[in-house]
């Protein structure tokens, strides 16, 4: 199940790579040059290969605590140290895949920008709908359960019984 897993998760990331390649591409064939939307994309394909590596480095714990949770596998004596290293790589995958997904919004935006850039309506509405934007992205950031992920796994379980 995990090689099938990471194969999907991989090949995802390919696909996606390959898109990227492809919009910039025809970008620079068409008008010459990037706009800040494609910077914005890039940026946002490199924080989905980062959360990419980051599951593939993690996602052996994770199955190895589900298969203990399951009971399909006993306790190892390296055991806390695994599931303290993947709590910990909790937030820096969640502040990855976040922010990746609010990038992309963020070039849409940007994108939309650039056609609207001579009607003064869509110049108000892009900024009230950019505040909005970054704000719910601040709010999903904030919204992390830090204490479970940041904190000594020996907390968590005092905090659970």
């Amino acid at each position: 199940m995990t090689v099938s897993l990471q194969g999907f998760l991989w090949a995802g990331t390919g696909v996606s790579l390959s898109f990227l390649i492809f919009r910039l591409a025809v970008k620079i064939r068409s008008f010459h040059k990037l706009y800040s939307d494609d910077y914005l994309v890039i940026a946002a394909w490199v924080l989905l290969l980062g959360s990419a590596v980051l599951w593939q480095i993690q996602s052996s714990n994770l199955y190895e605590l589900f298969a203990v949770t399951a009971g399909e596998k006993a306790l190892t004596s390296n055991f806390v140290e695994k599931n303290t290293d993947l709590l910990r790589s909790l937030t820096p995958f969640a502040l990855l895949f976040y922010s990746c997904i609010w990038t992309v919004k963020i070039s849409f935006l940007v994108f939309f920008r650039r056609l609207g850039s001579n009607v003064r309506g869509q110049k108000i509405w892009w900024w009230c709908v950019l505040v909005v934007t970054l704000l719910t992205w601040a709010a999903t950031i904030a919204d992390h359960n830090y204490k479970c992920s940041v904190r000594p796994i020996e907390y968590i379980w005092r905090k659970s019984m």
